[in-house]
């Protein structure tokens, strides 16, 4: 119980938004629920910052399937606070904002209160360009690029704009990402296919795959690391 009172101590305690503003949709999540057990959904900056505090909820190390995650603040909350251990405390602090590519941090104070620490943080949040995308790998002479594609389709609303269902973010546009002439020219033709059949509400991108880079570990097989 006393860890609960003292974790509600770390707040963010002011935010400017750059680029954005906190008005547009950018982000939006799967619904959260409160110790009460009623259930409410988050968006925009409420979204972030709920990602944010659920990482400083937990002790780095606690979450034996990713050992990395979560902060060093609860294994030394009742330490003296020496310049050491404050400036220890601020790297964690940033390291963690900075798995984030929303959010920076721009100022870091950790003071004694209580029996604790009182850790403020000022925000900014910055615009998320980055699209969430899978990089598959096929045999073409079991399977074709088309065949794919049309898997592609059925597995998602390409109608939906910057989206899928409660995920809202230019991350979770529709996207088809070649890597020949010949795959961009295949992407076209089942695009157009699709449009003809849903009177051209169809919002698929189709680019040339460029800055492709593989998600960060704690990404990898999310769903079984966060049952």
């Amino acid at each position: 119980m006393a860890q609960k009172k003292l974790y509600k101590e770390v707040t963010v305690t002011s935010a400017q938004t750059a680029k954005t503003p906190a008005t547009q949709r950018m982000y939006r999540g799967l619904s959260t629920v409160n110790p009460d057990n009623t259930s409410f959904g988050l968006n925009d900056i409420g979204l972030i910052k709920q990602d944010l505090l659920n990482h400083f909820h937990i002790s780095q190390g606690e979450k034996l399937e990713n050992p990395e995650f979560g902060t060093i603040i609860w294994d030394v909350i009742h330490d003296p606070l020496t310049a050491d251990l404050e400036e220890a405390i601020k790297e964690d602090i940033i390291k963690i904002i900075d798995t984030d590519p929303r959010i920076k941090a721009d100022t870091v104070i950790v003071t004694p209160f209580e029996a604790g620490l009182q850790i403020e943080v000022e925000l900014t949040y910055v615009k998320y360009n980055v699209s969430e995308k899978l990089r598959l790998t096929f045999d073409e002479s079991k399977t074709s690029f088309k065949k794919i594609l049309d898997l592609f389709f059925k597995m998602h609303d390409a109608t939906q704009k910057d989206m899928q269902y409660p995920d809202v973010g230019t991350q979770y546009r529709s996207e088809i990402f070649y890597e020949t002439d010949k795959q961009k020219q295949e992407a076209s033709e089942i695009v157009n296919e699709f449009n003809k059949k849903l009177e051209g509400k169809i919002q698929t991108n189709i680019s040339k795959v460029k800055n492709y880079c593989k998600a960060e570990e704690y990404h990898q097989k999310y769903i079984e690391k966060n049952r």
